[in-house]
């Protein structure tokens, strides 16, 4: 004869090894017949279950965009997932007893922050992993669609660079603004070096009651789901570099202190990248304020994920800008040529 004590042992069993620290939160099962035993739900029961998950954006809180000074939008994102769980067949005559709802992610973490439309259940978020428990109410199995907000970070390593603004480029005349007067300022940015799609496992697990007395079976459902495309997860970061003829961009344009050293010219805004382009084509400058203009070759950016360049050795290759590079400068996503 199995005690309710001993059931909650038995559901504990059945997902150790798959969700961390579970079974020491786990709750007792309600409404468990004395003599239960929970085994594997029959397949036809478990093909029943539908479990569908689609994902849209939304939103970033405020409390992600900024920290000390230091820009931090680019690897953060937030996500809205609404998951719908839906009886067919056979699994309609079922009864929930309890359930639990995880969220693995892949290619990137959640950030610590999540929110539910379920208010009567409890959310428990990692970086590696969201879980929500109970997720279906006790019961007839009737179908739930619910929705999850939650903060996902992208990305490897965390790198800083450096945000190109300037003063007006042109006076109300239209007039180019002098490179001796010119104004050129650096705002901290904070991204990753790698940046790739995310995906996440969504896994429903239920112990519920069949059509006989006293018959729980266990059931588990699945699916994948792209949190993150590739074009979504690449910071919105923009530089300067020189194509020939309509190829790839080869070299790339650089600001020159001498205590300093060279730094790439990235925008946040691809407008005011082809505005500097224009600008420097117009004056024929090879300063900007106390900034040497120049280019340099950048590392290697040819792989499958979006490699964001360090520029650790760009002086090995840095020289001022010429009359030809100037007249070639090209706008373009930040670690694409």
């Amino acid at each position: 004869m199995l005690d309710r004590t001993l059931a909650r042992v038995l559901f504990c069993a059945a997902f150790m090894g798959v969700l961390t620290g579970g079974c020491q939160h786990a709750k007792p099962l309600p409404n468990v017949p004395a003599d239960a035993d929970v085994a594997a739900c029959p397949d036809l029961i478990q093909r029943d279950i539908a479990l569908r998950v689609s994902v849209s954006a939304w939103a970033l809180p405020e409390e992600f965009v900024t920290s000390e000074g230091v820009e931090k939008r680019y690897p953060f994102l937030a996500r809205k997932m609404l998951i719908a769980v839906v009886p067919e067949g056979a699994a309609r005559a079922l009864s929930i007893v309890d359930s639990e709802l995880t969220i693995a992610p892949f290619g990137g973490t959640f950030a610590g922050w999540a929110t539910s439309s379920l208010r009567s259940t409890g959310l428990d978020v990692a970086p590696g992993r969201l879980r929500i428990d109970p997720y279906l109410p006790v019961g007839r199995f009737r179908p739930q669609t619910a929705t999850v907000d939650a903060v996902v970070r992208l990305g490897g390593a965390a790198y800083d660079q450096s945000a190109v603004t300037t003063t007006a480029l042109w006076d109300d005349a239209q007039r180019p603004t002098s490179p001796d007067v010119l104004q050129v300022t650096f705002t901290p940015l904070r991204h990753f070096t790698v940046y790739d799609a995310m995906n996440a496992k969504v896994t429903l697990r239920m112990v519920v009651q069949q059509s006989q007395p006293n018959s729980l079976c266990e059931a588990t459902v699945e699916s994948s789901v792209r949190l993150v495309d590739r074009e979504a997860a690449h910071p919105p970061l923009w530089d300067l570099g020189t194509s020939f003829k309509g190829g790839v961009r080869k070299r790339f344009l650089a600001l020159y202190d001498p205590t300093t050293g060279p730094v790439r010219a990235i925008f946040t805004d691809p407008v005011a990248a082809r505005g500097f382009a224009m600008w420097l084509q117009q004056t024929g400058a090879t300063h900007a304020g106390r900034y040497k203009i120049g280019t340099f070759v950048s590392e290697d950016l040819e792989s499958e994920l979006t490699i964001v360049p360090t520029d650790r050795a760009i002086m090995d290759s840095y020289h001022a800008i010429t009359a030809e590079e100037r007249e070639l400068l090209k706008v373009g996503p930040l670690g694409e040529r």
